[in-house]
Formats: structure tokens, sequence, C-alpha cells
């Protein structure tokens, strides 16, 4: 979605405007945070898990290079402000499929079938959820 709601990001970073780790190495433009995976059930899918707050890089020694260590708590990430970016996207006028699709396809290989299936049901869902998250928490 930062690549379609690149105006609702806090900084032009992506997802880093969040706080959110990257490998070294690791293309921010490309690839995906430390702690979000990617995999196809049914559809090509993306989910956080815990290492979206139990990754933190540090430096042993003031000169020593940062490294990352996992199972630690996460002093960068903004998770609520990540979660307003996700509400905001849902409430634009721009999280339709004709603007989703591209972007994702960009990503990931899509079938007709996905295609299908990401236009009719599950954008649809996925704003509607994300719309009600938003409502529920009272962002924004």
């Amino acid at each position: 979605m930062p690549a379609v709601c690149a105006h609702h990001l806090p900084r032009p970073q992506g997802c880093a405007a969040f706080g959110l780790l990257y490998e070294p190495g690791r293309n921010p433009a490309v690839d995906s945070p430390i702690g979000f995976s990617r995999a196809k059930v049914g559809v090509e899918r993306m989910s956080i898990n815990c290492a979206v707050c139990h990754t933190v890089r540090a430096r042993l020694a003031p000169d020593a290079e940062p490294r990352l260590y996992t199972g630690a708590a996460a002093n960068t990430v903004d998770i609520q402000g990540y979660q307003r970016f996700l509400s905001r996207c849902a409430a634009d006028d721009r999280f339709t499929a004709d603007n989703l699709i591209p972007a994702m396809a960009d990503k990931v290989k899509l079938s007709w079938l996905d295609r299908l299936v990401y236009r009719f049901v599950l954008i649809p869902i996925v704003r509607k959820r994300l719309l009600e998250q938003r409502d529920g928490f009272r962002l924004d």
C-alpha cells in the first residue's frame, strides 16, 4: 500500500517511515520489512508476525556496527502510526482494485483468477475491515 497511498505516509520512506526494520542489503522499495511474511494461501497474502515488535537494531559498543537482535523490544516501531496509515488508505478514493492490483502485480505474479478474487472479493473485504477497525479503535 505504500506505493498507492504514499501521500498518507508521515515521511517518504515507505514502511521505514514507521520505524520498521529491514535486513541488511534489502531494498525497502521492493522487499518487505522484518516481521512481514508473505504466503500463498489460495491467493498471495501478507501478514505480520512477532518479529515486527520484537526485533531491534542496536550496537553493543559505541564504535560497533549496528546489528539486528530478535526477541528484543523494538524501540523504533510505531504500530499505531502504521495502523492509522492503513485506515487512511482504506478511506482514500485510491483504495480501488484498479490502483491496488497493478501495485501488487509489481511485487508478485498474479494469475487472472487471483486478479478476479482480489478485485471482487478481497479488496472490498479488506477495505471494509480496515474501516471497521479504524472506527473500533477510533483512529484518525
